[in-house]
């Protein structure tokens, strides 16, 4: 959740595009007329209430094709990820994270590697954990200095 409650979302796409949304009660994000910026489903009637909300971030299935939604990174151990949404990919294993700040989200930054995210955690303390399909859990650590 954002500092005033809303809901950050790692939204899997219809067709190409996987996106990034914060939704409030009562918005239209689009679906299913729309996939991430881009028009989807432009024959059907029906578009619901208000103007659509457009996603802050979204990234096209050559980059991978299947998001896992994260959490906005509030704990100490890596100050690297602190006010930032972490996700990722459960079929490149990419994990980015964008500023948590929906007016300047700026551009995804690759975090790691992993295989088959599943979901992410959170510990007592804020700490980010995600969890994979092979059963392993992988803590988020900060990054050691290279060895020279």
């Amino acid at each position: 959740f954002g500092s005033d409650g809303a809901l950050w979302v790692g939204d899997v796409g219809q067709n190409l595009w996987e996106e990034v949304c914060v939704v409030r009660k009562g918005e239209n994000h689009g679906w299913p007329f729309q996939e991430g910026f881009h028009d989807f489903d432009t024959k059907r009637k029906k578009r619901g209430p208000g103007e659509f909300v457009a996603p802050l971030v979204e990234y096209k299935h050559d980059e991978g094709q299947s998001i896992t939604g994260g959490f906005i990174y509030r704990g100490t151990r890596v100050s690297a990820l602190t006010n930032r949404y972490v996700y990722a990919d459960y079929q490149s294993g990419v994990v980015w994270s964008i500023a948590a700040d929906e007016k300047q989200p700026g551009t995804p930054r690759r975090e790691a590697q992993l295989g088959g995210i599943a979901s992410f955690g959170l510990d007592y303390r804020g700490e980010l954990y995600a969890c994979s399909f092979d059963g392993r859990i992988h803590r988020f650590v900060a990054a050691s200095a290279p060895v020279k």
